[in-house]
């Protein structure tokens, strides 16, 4: 018997009547980036007291010919593949120097949002018309499974770009299963460069996820309104305050949303009365600062060469490039 294929708005509703259901309550950071949230997102990228952006075009300035080196030692044509693309700044930066050094490549974009993707395309069809796209929307892993059956991207050498703090929104278990499950994918000496978020003072860290405009506060709250209008709920985020930890052990960033009255909350399209009592809590999500040592133990606990690390000039950011061993 085969299984049921669920559309996105039935695994919308499950994943958020179980986080609800559960105690504490908590919301899949995924479901972040609607529309709205991919918006409010760029907006977060554009604060100057969020630096994960900057270091990161900082590293790809400095180093993208360093990158492309390791890659022309064995192939002189790759196939770029980017988890959760957004707007491309970053890699715009890094096909220039492929195009300068005359790496061969054709770009494959792959995000949720069809819209980012779609202005993704119009911009490179504007600064950089010689290089073919294929943008596809879905999830990460069902596109990587798709093209892997596809006969023009079989045995095709592959770097792909997984940037900006990404991994850090993952729990440990869900850090090893997205290895692991990226290099069942990948073929041996294919390419992963990844981005991680460095241990750092918790000053500068905090305000980069509850900055003094509130542009991070709504854009946890847009999270509660996407469930109000895809699925018939009737949160009042005026009964909730937006709260920012960070523990220098863990390196754990989280971001909660606290009830500051009591409250009930209906979801009307799973049926459900939801209660929260003045300062329950609803965990919004993770963002994990790594040393150097981390990063080099999932790499190696998975299957994968560290070939170089790549700082920016404050050591705030890393972007690890790897090989599949």
């Amino acid at each position: 018997m085969k299984s049921q294929i669920l559309t996105a708005i039935e695994q919308f509703q499950i994943d958020t009547d179980l986080g609800l259901s559960s105690s504490p309550a908590y919301l899949r950071p995924k479901y972040f980036y609607d529309e709205e949230g991919s918006k409010i997102f760029q907006e977060i990228m554009n604060m100057p007291e969020y630096y994960l952006t900057d270091a990161e075009i900082e590293i790809f300035e400095l180093n993208s010919k360093k990158i492309i080196e390791h890659i022309s030692l064995t192939y002189d044509e790759i196939l770029l593949l980017e988890l959760g693309s957004g707007d491309g700044i970053k890699t715009e930066i890094f096909i220039k120097s492929c195009i300068e050094s005359q790496l061969q490549l054709k770009y494959i974009p792959i995000d949720i949002s069809s819209d980012i993707l779609d202005e993704l395309k119009a911009k490179f069809k504007i600064n950089h018309p010689e290089i073919e796209i294929d943008a596809r929307v879905g999830d990460y892993f069902q596109v990587l499974e798709s093209l892997k059956q596809e006969s023009e991207y079989k045995n095709v050498p592959k770097l792909v770009l997984f940037l900006g703090s990404n991994v850090g929104n993952f729990s440990n278990q869900e850090t090893n299963q997205f290895i692991e499950h990226l290099k069942n994918i990948l073929d041996p000496k294919d390419f992963f460069l990844i981005g991680f978020d460095l241990k750092k003072s918790p000053s500068v860290i905090l305000p980069a996820y509850d900055d003094p405009r509130g542009i991070t506060r709504r854009f946890n709250f847009n999270h509660l309104l996407r469930i109000n209008r895809e699925l018939n709920g009737n949160f009042d985020i005026n009964k909730f305050d937006h709260h920012v930890s960070y523990d220098p052990l863990s390196g754990e960033v989280k971001s909660y949303l606290l009830a500051n009255t009591n409250s009930t909350v209906v979801i009307g399209s799973i049926d459900k009365v939801f209660n929260f009592n003045k300062w329950d809590s609803i965990y919004m999500e993770c963002s994990r600062k790594y040393s150097i040592s981390d990063m080099e133990k999932v790499a190696s606990d998975h299957g994968f060469q560290v070939l170089e690390n790549y700082f920016d000039r404050n050591q705030y950011f890393c972007n690890s490039l790897w090989i599949r061993k």
